[in-house]
C-alpha cells in the first residue's frame, strides 16, 4: 500500500479513472477524460500520458475546448464546481456528446449547481446516462512525495496569496474568500489521507484564520453520521468503503495521528529572497519550475535574437529520474561532481557495447569470445538497452540545465550572492566586500542587488549596527542572534533606518529604472514592529498574541510581520526558522504551548486550549500561508532525515566539477550544515511540506514591491 500524500492521490485518481471501482487485473475499459484547467494541473504531475493510456483513457480534453461528439464511449469528467463549468457541461448534455457520463467535482458541488446540473439532465432527457457523481476531494496539487501546493504560482501579483491577505485595501470578503479556499483545499488533503490532524498554527495572522475554520470544517464533518470520509482506521490506507480492508502503510504510523502545521509566510520574509544553492532552487530561480517542467530556450551561442530562439520542455520526475531523486537537494557543486560521475559510467558503458558489437561482428582486435558467451551478453545488452537510453536521456537533460546554470552563475557571480548572504544569515562578518561595494558591483543585476539589500535589511545583529559606509564590521543573522534565551525588548537590525534609506538611494542612483518601493515595505513593517512592543507592554498576554509571542525562545523577540527569517545557530547546527519552530512543535515542547491548539476530535472545542498529549508526532505536515519555498523543503527534509552527514555537503573537488562546466567560483559557497534531529527517533519521521504556492524570488520580490507601493 501506498505511503506518500502524492502514492495516496496517485491511487484516489486511479479508482475515478476505473468509473470508481476496485482496480481491476483484466485489460481496462476504454473511455474518455474531459478535465478543466484546476483538473488538468492536478493530473499533469501524476500521470504521463502513457500512464494515462495505460489506465484506458484513449483521448483526454479540456473543458472549454470545441469537442466533437463521440458515441458509445463513457466520459469521465473531472472538474471544478464553478457555475461556467456546470453551464459547459450542461451544454455538452444539450449537444448529446457522449454514451455516458461519469461526473467527479474537485471540490463538492454547492447543492444549487447540483441543482442546475439535474434540471438540465431532466430537461435533455440524459438521466440514464449519468451514471455516477462524486466529490473527489481533490483541490490540492502534489508535485513529490512530499511536497503540496494548493495551486500553481500566479502569473499577476494581484492573485499572490501574500499581496491578497496583507494589501491596504484589502476588504473582509477577499480575506474570507482566500481563507475559505485554503481550508478546503487542506481538508481535501486530509480526507484523501482519510485522517483527522492535530493542527498547531501561529497566532494572530492567516495562519490562525485557516487553523479555525479548518477545525470546524472537520467538526461538521465528524458530527454528519452519514459522511465516511474518515471512517478508515490507518490515515495512511485508502480510506474509501471498497478499499476499507487494505493493509496498511506501515507499523510506525499505525497509531499516530498526523500533525498539522500551519505557518504564516510573515514570519519569514527573507528566505523566498535568498539566492540558493541548492540544485532544485537554482532551476526554479533561474528557469522556474512549473508543475515539475521547464522550458529551456535551445539557444546556440551565436543566436542574438533570444525571442528566436527554440525552447524544449524538460519533466522532472523523483520516481523515474535517479539523478533528480537523489541530487536535487544537494548544492549544485555537488550536482556537477555527480554530472560527471554519471557520464564516465555511460561512456565506460558505452565502450564495452561498440567492443561487444566488434566481437560479434568479427572485427575485434582481441580475441574473439565463443558463440555461447557472446549470445548471452548480446542478450543482456538488449535488456538493459531501454535502461539505458532512459540513463543517457536524464544525463543529457540534466547536462543541458546544468550548464545553463552554470553560465549564469558565472555571468552573475551567484555563488559570490550566496556566500554573503549565507553570512548574513547565520550573522558572520562580512569580511571581503561590505553592502555598498556589492551593491556596486556590474556583474549583478538590479534585482540581485535589491534582494540582496531586502535580505540585509530584514536580518538582525548581536551587535549595533554598521554603517552604511562601513559595512565590513558589521554582523547579521536571525532576529536576535541564535541564542534563544535573549531577553531584549525586540532585535537590533544589521541595517539601521538610515542605513536603509542611503542604501537604497544609492541603488536608485545606479539603476535608476529599478523600483525599490520594497524598501518602503520593510520600513512600514519595522514601524509594526516597535508599535507591536509599545502596546504589548501593558496588554493581557492571554489576549495578546503576535508573531513577537511565537517566536520567543526560538529566534528570540521580533516582529510578527517582521521576518526574522534567517538561520539560528547553535554550534554546527543550523536551522531555518520554520524548520527550529517545527522541530521543536512535533516534540510537544511546553514552550510552544503559545501557538494555537486545535484537536477537532475533542468533544469541546474549548479543550482544544491546551495540548492533551506530550507524546511526539512522527507524521508532520507543514503548510505556509502565502507560498512555500524550495528552500524550506529541503532544510525540513534534511531535518527529517537525521543523518549526520547530509547528502548534499561540499567537498573539496567540487570545484574541479565546476571548472568541467565552465564555471569557477570566485568564494566558497556556504552550504547547509548539519542539522541534528530533536530526538533519536526523528529518523522514521515523514515531514510533508506545502504552501498556497511555491514562490520563485522574482514573483515574491514583485508581491512586495506592490506592498511597498501601497504603503503612505
Amino acid at each position: 500500500m501506498a505511503g506518500s500524500l502524492r502514492d495516496r492521490k496517485i491511487e484516489a485518481l486511479k479508482c475515478m479513472l476505473n468509473f470508481n471501482e476496485p482496480s481491476r487485473t483484466d485489460d481496462p475499459q476504454w473511455k474518455l477524460l474531459i478535465y478543466d484547467r484546476v483538473g488538468q494541473d492536478i493530473i499533469a504531475p501524476l500521470f504521463t500520458v502513457k500512464e494515462l493510456r495505460a489506465l484506458g483513457v484513449t483521448l483526454h480534453m479540456l473543458l472549454d475546448v470545441k469537442r466533437e461528439a463521440i458515441p458509445d464511449v463513457p466520459a469521465i469528467y473531472f472538474i471544478y464546481p464553478s457555475q461556467e463549468n456546470i453551464r459547459r457541461v450542461c451544454k455538452d448534455f444539450e449537444s448529446d456528446l457522449y454514451d455516458s457520463y461519469y461526473l467527479n467535482f474537485i471540490s463538492p458541488i454547492p447543492r444549487e449547481q447540483l441543482e442546475v446540473l439535474a434540471e438540465n439532465a431532466l430537461a435533455e432527457d440524459c438521466i440514464s446516462r449519468i451514471k455516477k457523481v462524486y466529490d473527489q476531494y481533490a483541490k490540492f496539487i502534489c508535485l513529490e512525495d512530499d511536497l503540496f501546493v494548493l495551486t500553481e504560482e500566479s502569473c499577476g501579483v494581484q492573485d499572490g496569496t501574500l499581496y491578497t491577505l496583507n494589501k491596504m485595501n484589502s476588504s473582509e470578503a477577499e480575506i474570507q474568500s482566500a481563507v475559505s479556499s485554503m481550508v478546503e483545499s487542506l481538508f481535501s488533503l486530509f480526507a484523501t489521507l482519510g485522517s483527522v490532524p492535530v493542527i498547531r498554527c501561529s497566532r494572530a495572522n492567516a495562519a490562525e484564520m485557516v487553523s479555525r475554520e479548518l477545525d470546524a470544517r472537520f467538526r461538521d464533518c465528524l458530527r454528519d453520521s452519514r459522511n465516511t470520509l474518515f471512517a478508515g482506521g490507518d490515515h495512511r490506507t485508502f480510506a474509501g468503503p471498497k478499499n476499507a480492508g487494505a493493509q496498511s502503510a506501515g507499523p510506525r504510523f499505525s497509531f499516530q495521528r498526523p500533525l498539522l502545521v500551519i505557518l504564516d509566510r510573515g514570519l519569514d520574509l527573507a528566505t523566498p529572497l535568498h539566492h540558493a544553492w541548492t540544485y532544485q532552487s537554482l532551476v526554479h530561480d533561474l528557469m522556474g519550475i512549473h508543475l515539475n517542467h521547464v522550458d529551456l530556450a535551445q539557444q546556440k551561442p551565436s543566436d542574438v535574437d533570444n525571442s528566436m530562439a527554440k525552447t524544449k520542455r524538460y519533466d522532472f520526475s523523483t520516481s523515474s529520474d535517479r539523478l533528480w531523486r537523489e541530487h536535487r537537494i544537494s548544492p549544485f557543486s555537488e550536482v556537477a561532481g555527480a554530472l560527471q560521475e554519471e557520464l564516465a559510467v555511460l561512456q565506460d558503458r558505452e565502450q564495452k557495447l561498440g567492443a561487444l558489437k566488434a566481437s560479434v561482428s568479427g572485427n575485434a582486435a582481441e580475441e574473439v569470445l565463443p558463440l555461447s558467451d557472446t549470445t548471452s551478453a548480446l542478450s543482456s545488452t538488449i535488456n538493459t538497452l531501454p535502461q539505458l537510453m532512459e540513463q543517457k536521456r536524464c544525463l543529457d537533460m540534466h547536462m543541458h540545465i546544468a550548464t545553463s546554470l552554470a553560465r549564469e552563475i558565472k555571468a552573475r557571480q551567484l555563488d559570490l550572492l550566496n556566500d554573503v548572504e549565507e553570512k548574513l544569515l547565520s550573522q558572520q562578518t562580512l569580511q571581503e566586500h561590505s553592502i555598498p561595494e556589492l551593491l556596486k558591483m556590474e556583474a549583478f543585476t538590479p534585482e540581485d542587488k535589491l534582494r540582496l539589500l531586502l535580505l540585509a535589511a530584514l536580518s538582525t545583529s548581536n551587535a549595533p549596527s554598521s554603517t552604511a559606509s562601513g559595512g565590513n564590521s558589521g554582523s547579521a543573522g536571525t532576529g536576535g542572534g541564535g541564542s534563544s534565551t535573549s531577553t531584549s525588548a525586540f532585535s537590533t537590525f544589521c541595517l539601521s533606518s538610515a542605513d536603509l534609506d542611503q542604501l537604497s538611494e544609492l541603488l536608485v542612483s545606479l539603476h535608476p529604472e529599478l523600483d525599490v518601493s520594497a524598501v518602503k515595505y520593510v520600513h512600514y513593517l519595522r514601524r509594526m514592529s516597535k508599535l507591536s512592543h509599545t502596546t504589548a507592554g501593558g496588554s493581557d498576554p492571554t489576549k495578546y498574541s503576535s508573531g513577537r509571542g511565537m517566536l520567543n525562545k526560538l529566534v528570540s523577540h521580533g516582529s510578527a510581520m517582521l521576518l526574522e527569517g534567517m538561520r539560528s545557530l547553535v554550534g554546527r547546527k543550523s536551522y531555518l526558522p520554520f524548520t527550529e519552530i517545527v522541530a521543536q512543535l512535533v516534540e510537544n515542547k511546553t514552550e510552544m504551548e503559545e501557538y494555537g491548539y486545535f484537536d477537532p476530535k475533542l468533544f469541546r472545542r474549548a479543550d482544544s486550549n491546551i495540548p492533551r498529549s506530550k507524546q511526539p508526532f512522527y507524521d508532520v505536515y507543514v503548510f505556509v500561508v502565502g507560498g512555500g519555498t524550495y528552500t524550506e523543503y529541503h532544510n525540513l527534509l534534511d531535518w527529517s532525515r537525521s543523518s549526520s552527514k547530509l547528502p548534499g555537503m561540499p567537498s573539496n573537488s567540487s570545484s574541479s566539477s565546476l571548472n568541467a562546466l565552465g564555471l569557477t567560483l570566485s568564494s566558497s559557497a556556504v552550504s547547509m550544515t548539519d542539522l541534528v534531529s530533536s530526538s533519536a527517533s526523528a529518523s522514521s519521521r515523514r515531514i510533508t511540506y506545502g504552501g498556497t504556492e511555491i514562490l520563485t524570488p522574482k514573483g515574491f520580490l514583485a508581491q512586495l514591491t506592490h506592498l511597498g507601493n501601497e504603503v503612505c
